[in-house]
């Protein structure tokens, strides 16, 4: 019954933001690569109208939170049409440690039968939630900036 089920394929989402300009694809490609740099990303491969990028996880340890708002990975597409650049930022959110944590919280609760889990289980809720607004903040930073 649960063959073709992967559990974690619905704990990792995908997100897309569009935008378009009229630079040339050339200059959008190199502005969105400085960007990435400045922001302290790796790209991982560039052709001449897509960057793969991801977080380089090797952060310092003075950053606090910051891996926590960052992309994880993502793909910026840079096509023409009718006169304009679009750009189109692909990146996805996994949120599997997040959910783990929340059902270990809810198990921990049915089993000692007390609130003090389900309290916690809201609590990672809301750092999901909280998140979730980052990263898509930092994904429109991120593609606003031509």
């Amino acid at each position: 019954m649960f063959n073709n089920i992967d559990l974690f394929e619905y704990t990792n989402r995908t997100y897309q933001a569009d935008t378009w300009t009229l630079l040339p694809p050339e200059a959008v490609l190199e502005n969105i690569a400085s960007e990435l740099i400045k922001s302290r990303y790796r790209i991982t491969s560039q052709t001449d109208n897509m960057i793969k990028f991801d977080y380089n996880s090797n952060y310092i340890f003075n950053d606090g939170i910051k891996p926590f708002k960052m992309l994880e990975e993502g793909v910026f597409e840079v096509s023409m049409a009718e006169d304009k650049t679009i750009v189109k930022l692909i990146y996805h959110v996994d949120m599997t440690a997040e959910i783990v944590l929340m059902f270990l919280a809810v198990f921990c609760a049915c089993i000692t039968i007390s609130w003090e889990p389900l309290l916690m289980a809201a609590f990672i809720g809301l750092l999901l939630l909280l998140r979730f607004y980052s990263v898509k903040k930092i994904a429109a930073r991120l593609i606003s900036n031509f």
